[in-house]
């Protein structure tokens, strides 16, 4: 699907202000961008980790924020399966589910047979404002890890994202202020107790997120390429060629290790070839945001100028190389 005709155009304005375009969230929801993993008996689009590839890129190439947006709910939504199916049913089936959250350990949870007593606070949110639900890992009092998803009207949101780039994914602060959830709220990940035919829940989660964070990766280094070509008037023809072939290789060895996955290795075979995907993955983004730093270098003053796209695009793949999983 086309984008740019499907979403009105990204404004450098819109990014200083750090706000996405009002049609962009609804336009990715009617079209299940953000169900990319849920079974298509809650709606989704079920897709194998190869086939959400030319997604998560897409959406990472036409506006770096929407894209890790997108990554991040889509990923969330992922946890679907971890769920009794009528607990899935009541929460994933609605067509504007996204879920944000955190997974840092943060805050208490007192549990009973029948109810959880959640509060506490959790930082850098994505998708906040557009949140259903957010989930979330606290701790009993006996110091055990407990993961839930909660409502998003239990939750306050607070603006506290510092950083110079993705300005625009609403990646807030949370607060709950002792919240009573049901009891089957809480969830285990890689723990799968519905849709058992849907093979991609049976992924480890650290292989799933990496492979869909160097997707979404890919996607905003094509940005960078995309408006270098439309701002400068710089002959760089072997220097963008040479970089375009890295990317192709980039997306041929994300490829392979989607395909490795999606054939329902053994858990033993997964955790062998983790260390490998992490290696060779990082290794590649390195090796690429070098010599995109080198374009950037010759771009001159429209690369630092906050109404140049580029600019933009800039930033938030210096932000997105922080991440963990790049």
């Amino acid at each position: 699907m086309n984008l740019n005709q499907l979403l009105s155009p990204p404004l450098t304005a819109n990014e200083k202000m750090g706000k996405l375009n009002a049609d962009w969230i609804l336009q990715l929801q009617a079209h299940k961008y953000f169900k990319l993993f849920v079974p298509k008996a809650l709606g989704g689009l079920e897709l194998q980790l190869n086939e959400a590839q030319s997604f998560l890129v897409a959406t990472a190439r036409f506006n770096g924020s929407l894209g890790w947006v997108h990554n991040l709910a889509a990923g969330a939504n992922f946890f679907c399966s971890y769920f009794e199916e009528e607990v899935a049913k009541e929460i994933f089936e609605d067509q504007k589910v996204m879920c944000s959250g955190s997974g840092t350990p943060n805050g208490q949870v007192k549990l009973n047979d029948q109810q959880m007593l959640v509060q506490g606070c959790w930082d850098k949110c994505t998708g906040a404002e557009w949140a259903t639900h957010f989930t979330g890992v606290g701790k009993t009092q006996d110091q055990k890890l407990v993961t839930f998803i909660c409502p998003a009207k239990f939750v306050q949101l607070e603006k506290a994202w510092h950083g110079f780039g993705m300005k625009a994914t609403s990646t807030n602060q949370i607060q709950i202020n002792k919240a009573s959830l049901p009891i089957n709220y809480k969830f285990q990940i890689g723990h799968q107790k519905s849709f058992p035919y849907y093979s991609i829940a049976q992924i480890d989660f650290e292989v799933f997120a990496r492979i869909c964070m160097s997707f979404t990766w890919l996607g905003l280094a094509h940005g960078i390429l995309d408006h270098f070509e439309e701002s400068t008037d710089k002959n760089q023809g072997t220097q963008l060629k040479k970089i375009h072939i890295k990317l192709t290789n980039l997306s041929k060895l994300q490829n392979y290790f989607a395909e490795k996955f999606d054939k329902k290795p053994s858990l033993s075979h997964q955790k062998s070839s983790q260390h490998l995907l992490k290696k060779e993955l990082s290794k590649t983004h390195k090796a690429i945001n070098l010599h995109l730093e080198e374009l950037i270098w010759s771009a001159g003053l429209k690369a630092i100028d906050e109404r140049n796209h580029l600019n933009w695009a800039y930033r938030n793949l210096k932000v997105a190389n922080q991440h963990y999983f790049i």
